[in-house]
């Protein structure tokens, strides 16, 4: 009855209000009151000189121990257990009634200790309070959270409860984030750029990185008090870089920009920053990360480079010449363009690299003797040497050297002239004037040997004036003796300016493109060089074409429908091949296909043609399979050829 009319009386009820209600005299009240109390069934409270009794709020204890996932242990006031449910036990290696009537822990075989490495005492494991220990099952180790609360046991007497959370999962989380932070902090303390972090919108310092110092010369905290002095340090003529980078920062969620600041000594440093918005789950931008780097030097190099092109721009970089600059030690320093695309290296991959590996190998003990000459004095005398360029192949050039001053520090300038061209030019005057000396000879023997059998079948004749049968055999053979005359002195007008000219570069499909012109091509398609290679040859070389093309128009047979012009590029040059599908070359005239007076024709047309190519060093041969087509390949050394797409018209691109 006492319970429902508290129950009804939730703001609680004094005795004098209980006695009344119920009708029951104080002093048995007063028991009954007493007894709910040891129970726990009630709680009071002193207002003024009277009692205030509600039913108590507490849950029995039995619900705690066996509803909640921690581990929950009832003691005594002496600190022995008098509650304790079979997990909490197990937990503690022990069963219940090992645990009942005894300190915590006293039966366990674990042992305990404080955070801080000190054995832990089960007067402290029931002290009302909080803390955290370990608790040490063999190898196993588990962290606790200890929270000990006052009670009031069902007998009425006082006690603690002791509630255990099992923090060990938290704890290694902890040293986790702890050795993860050390180490990202080891790293952000080493690196020379600032790392920062800023909340947004008021742009407070969330995280600076101690290299801010060395970058703006202000302390972390000055960034912090003050969140303003990130415009402030702007260099006066850049803050509209600065307001154009906050401008992109916020259309666009990230920015960078270069830009001075000035340091409190007055000191100018050029930064580069980069800088990104962050988004938390709804898209709001909560802060802005970057990164911020000192940039200086770069600048300054690049400040140096300018005025170094502006001292070279017009004199020295528009010069046909090859310029090179090197110091003591044989670095290069500068080149010039002209020098780039010969060699085929950009400046970039030049400077810093030694002059002497450009050189071919047999030059460079002259080269490295010249070098020591000129760190002494001005060595006005040239020397040729070969300089070896990207692709492989060789250029020489007349090497003349001085010292200068560049930027300030002693070097020496190199001025190289290149002679490729005219050496060409003059191993091909060379090889014409052979090839010329060669084919006079032979010409004027030819001819002299003509006349000889002329006159003869002159006299011949005179002897057979009266025999008109034998009169007309020795004219038929002065008609052909005469006519080998002409073929001998129309072969002289062909070949009177081989090699009076210098070689020229000459473009294959332009060649082709004339000769189609000339000749009548009838049904007969040509294909082009898809390559569009060009040759450095005698300017005759057109005249090779067209006799190879002639030669396959008028011996190709019905058959051929196509003639076929391509190349091939290998380690030993440039193979050119005319081929075409008609019947192609027989074995036996293969032999003697290049000699002087085979043919049916004039037989001088492809000996002509062999004799142009030479002048360069060029060779021809036929490959052709007898009944599939002629195939005739002109092989073309390194050196005397390039293609359309290359950038340097020079022998060897």
């Amino acid at each position: 009855m006492i319970r429902q009319h508290l129950l009804d009386h939730p703001q609680g009820l004094t005795q004098s209000d209980l006695s009344r209600e119920l009708k029951i005299n104080r002093v048995s009240l007063a028991k009954y009151l007493a007894t709910m109390i040891a129970h726990g069934e009630l709680e009071y409270r002193i207002i003024g000189k009277a009692n205030l009794y509600t039913l108590t709020k507490r849950l029995p204890m039995e619900s705690i121990l066996w509803q909640t996932a921690d581990h929950v242990i009832i003691t005594d006031n002496t600190g022995r257990v008098t509650q304790i449910d079979e997990r909490t036990a197990a937990f503690f290696g022990c069963k219940v009634k090992q645990m009942i009537g005894k300190p915590i822990g006293e039966q366990s075989g674990n042992q305990f200790f404080t955070i801080d490495g000190s054995p832990l005492s089960a007067w402290q494991m029931t002290e009302t309070g909080s803390l955290e220990f370990i608790m040490y099952s063999g190898d196993h180790i588990t962290y606790f959270n200890q929270k000990t609360l006052p009670v009031v046991l069902t007998d009425g007497t006082n006690g603690n409860a002791t509630i255990l959370t099992d923090i060990t999962e938290r704890k290694r989380a902890e040293k986790e984030l702890w050795e993860s932070e050390q180490k990202i902090s080891s790293i952000l303390n080493d690196i020379t750029d600032v790392v920062w972090s800023l909340s947004l919108p008021d742009m407070n310092v969330h995280y600076i990185s101690p290299a801010v110092e060395h970058v703006y010369g202000r302390t972390v905290q000055e960034f912090t008090k003050k969140p303003s002095l990130w415009a402030e340090i702007v260099h006066p003529d850049d803050t509209q870089i600065y307001d154009k980078a906050m401008e992109q920062l916020t259309k666009e969620g990230s920015a960078v920009r270069e830009c001075r600041i000035v340091r409190p000594d007055g000191s100018i440093v050029w930064i580069h920053d980069k800088s990104k918005i962050i988004f938390d789950e709804k898209n709001t931008p909560i802060r802005v990360d970057g990164i911020t780097s000192d940039i200086t030097e770069r600048k300054r190099a690049d400040m140096a480079l300018h005025e170094s092109e502006l001292f070279n721009r017009g004199l020295v970089e528009n010069m046909p010449d090859y310029i090179a600059v090197y110091e003591s030690a044989g670095k290069i320093l500068y080149v010039n363009p002209a020098l780039e695309s010969a060699i085929g290296y950009s400046a970039t991959e030049l400077i810093g690299t030694s002059v002497l590996s450009y050189v071919a190998p047999e030059y460079r003990d002259i080269a490295t003797t010249k070098m020591a000459i000129r760190q002494e004095m001005v060595d006005p005398s040239g020397y040729e040497v070969d300089i070896i360029t990207h692709n492989g192949h060789r250029r020489s050039v007349i090497v003349k050297g001085t010292p200068i001053q560049y930027h300030d520090h002693p070097a020496i300038l190199l001025l190289l002239n290149d002679i490729t061209e005219r050496k060409l030019a003059e191993d091909a005057l060379r090889q014409a004037n052979k090839q010329l000396n060669l084919l006079s000879s032979i010409t004027r023997h030819d001819i002299l040997n003509q006349l000889l059998a002329l006159k003869g079948y002159i006299k011949l004749s005179r002897d057979a004036i009266d025999k008109p049968e034998a009169l007309l055999g020795f004219i038929n053979k002065e008609q052909q003796a005469a006519n080998t005359i002409e073929q001998q002195i129309t072969f002289t007008r062909d070949y009177k300016d081989l090699g009076v000219a210098a070689p020229t570069w000459q473009n294959v499909n332009e060649c082709i493109n004339k000769v189609m012109v000339a000749l009548p091509m009838r049904t007969v398609r040509i294909e082009p060089d898809p390559a569009d290679p060009e040759v450095y040859a005698d300017p005759l070389f057109l005249k090779v074409f067209y006799n190879l093309i002639d030669n396959a128009l008028r011996y190709g047979g019905d058959q051929m429908k196509t003639i076929r012009i391509l190349s091939k590029v290998s380690d030993r040059g440039l193979t050119l091949v005319c081929e075409d599908d008609g019947v192609g070359i027989t074995d036996e005239d293969k032999e003697s296909l290049f000699l002087r007076g085979f043919g049916k024709n004039t037989g001088l047309g492809l000996f002509l043609s062999q004799e142009i190519l030479a002048i360069t060093g060029i060779t021809i041969a036929e490959n052709g399979v007898p009944g599939k087509g002629a195939r005739f390949e002109i092989a073309v050394p390194n050196g005397a050829f390039r293609f359309m797409s290359d950038s340097v018209g020079r022998p060897g691109s």
